[in-house]
């Protein structure tokens, strides 16, 4: 189809009118259709708005939506021409547009070497991962965008300089990567609908979420090599759900010397011979408690009057679990 218009932005990226649409090209070939206009302003003018800072933020408040408006394929060709150009003079900055449009192009110009997309496509990635706008994080999580940072810049872009420290931390000693997800329940509901044995808890990927940068979901390993959580725990202020892997200890583990107030749900999954200490001591507000013990009966819990009182108060699910009543001291 004879291209009606052409807006060249770069020696990579213009937009052509066919007919009545909008088509973006990359390197002379089609990348996609652009969308209608629904914004009443060009981007060029785009102002934070109290916390809203992106385009992202807008479409998602449905803030100055333009409806029922009509433009002709050719106002809305210029406004197009506009908005991407206003992207392209501010350093592909991904704020400008919708984060399911920007990304995919930064992706593509930075490969074909725009030296500007090469300089700032991870700088943008860790960028938007901060800014805590879940749509934005969700996307970048899904399609995979997440995969260009190393460990080390994950955790820097989505957590406080201290979060970032701890769970550098519990990498090292645990011996495991930590990678970012969005709907943690899910992920972990899907893994653990049929039974896992240790070999594959052991050689999976493991999984943080995080919000406004702190952790609020984790999964640990403890095993006879590392048998008692560690300390750097207490230093998750926000963490709220932990998944806790425990693996042939054989004797107690040892006991967890700090105190997380901000715990609401724990899940244990244990594999051989596990004795776990009362851990109401250091999880005092914890409401969901799911430990599913080694089928061969080897998994113990030891409680007090307190605790059993406790575990009687809230959701809990114990299954495979002997307790052991602990003498008051």
């Amino acid at each position: 189809m004879a291209s009606q218009l052409v807006f060249r932005i770069s020696k990579y990226l213009e937009l052509r009118l066919e007919g009545t649409k909008t088509s973006i090209y990359i390197d002379h070939q089609k990348f996609r259709l652009c969308k209608l206009v629904v914004l009443n302003f060009p981007i060029n003018q785009f102002q934070p708005i109290g916390d809203i800072e992106s385009v992202d933020e807008l479409l998602a408040e449905n803030y100055n939506i333009a409806q029922n408006k009509k433009m002709s394929s050719k106002d809305e060709f210029w406004v197009h021409c506009s908005n991407l150009q206003a992207w392209a003079d501010n350093s592909y900055n991904t704020s400008l547009l919708d984060s399911y449009l920007a990304f995919p192009l930064l992706k593509r110009l930075a490969n074909l070497g725009d030296l500007v997309a090469q300089k700032v496509f991870k700088e943008e990635i860790s960028r938007r991962l901060k800014s805590s706008v879940p749509q934005v994080i969700r996307f970048l999580i899904n399609e995979g965008y997440t995969s260009f940072l190393d460990q080390s810049e994950l955790f820097d872009a989505t957590l406080n300089p201290k979060e970032s420290f701890a769970l550098s931390q519990i990498s090292e000693q645990i011996k495991k990567s930590y990678y970012l997800t969005f709907d943690f329940d899910d992920l972990r509901d899907k893994f653990f609908n049929v039974f896992r044995n240790l070999e594959e808890i052991s050689n999976n990927k493991y999984y943080y979420s995080s919000f406004k940068g702190s952790v609020r979901e984790l999964e640990l390993l403890i095993d006879k090599d590392r048998p008692s959580i560690p300390r750097v725990l207490e230093d998750f202020n926000n963490l709220d759900r932990m998944y806790l892997y425990i693996s042939n200890t054989g004797q107690k583990l040892s006991e967890f010397n700090f105190q997380l107030d901000s715990l609401s749900s724990l899940k244990i999954f244990c594999y051989g011979s596990v004795r776990i200490p009362n851990i109401f001591k250091n999880f005092p507000n914890l409401r969901f408690l799911d430990i599913y013990g080694d089928i061969s009966g080897l998994t113990q819990l030891e409680v007090t009057d307190f605790s059993q009182k406790k575990l009687n108060r809230i959701n809990s699910n114990l299954k495979h679990v002997i307790l052991i009543k602990l003498n008051p001291n």
